[in-house]
């Protein structure tokens, strides 16, 4: 049997005993109907733990993998004219990845470097 909410009302006499509202009757079948509607309850608030555990279980894998992917490496000093968010002051530190791991939002670039001085100019770059 499918619970259907049903208002209950009480019955009401006046003072010399006679009836002005008929209460709803009290049966097995009404006491049933309240039973079904307390596990249908039950099974809904079962199947809302059920999703938080496993939303909550989706974000602790993904807080992991995000650990895996940036991991604290060193400190430097970034200084750059870059304006795209990907180098901030705000940040002292440098992420690198490591094999098997890709870093999270880095960019694609190339480092030039030019020698100033050296003592044997012939010994640059080997």
């Amino acid at each position: 049997m499918a619970y259907e909410r049903r208002t209950w009302q009480d019955q009401i006499k006046d003072s010399s005993g006679n009836i002005i509202q008929q209460g709803t009757p009290f049966s097995a079948g009404q006491m049933n109907n309240i039973y079904d509607g307390l596990d249908l309850s039950h099974l809904n608030i079962g199947l809302l733990a059920l999703s938080a555990m496993q939303l909550a279980n989706i974000n602790k894998q993904e807080l992991q993998k995000y650990k895996n992917q940036r991991l604290l490496q060193g400190q430097a000093t970034i200084t750059n004219s870059d304006t795209s968010g990907y180098f901030r002051s705000s940040d002292p530190f440098v992420s690198i990845a490591l094999s098997g791991y890709q870093q999270i939002n880095y960019p694609n670039y190339t480092v030039l470097v030019e020698v100033l001085s050296a003592d044997d100019p012939g010994r640059v770059g080997i």
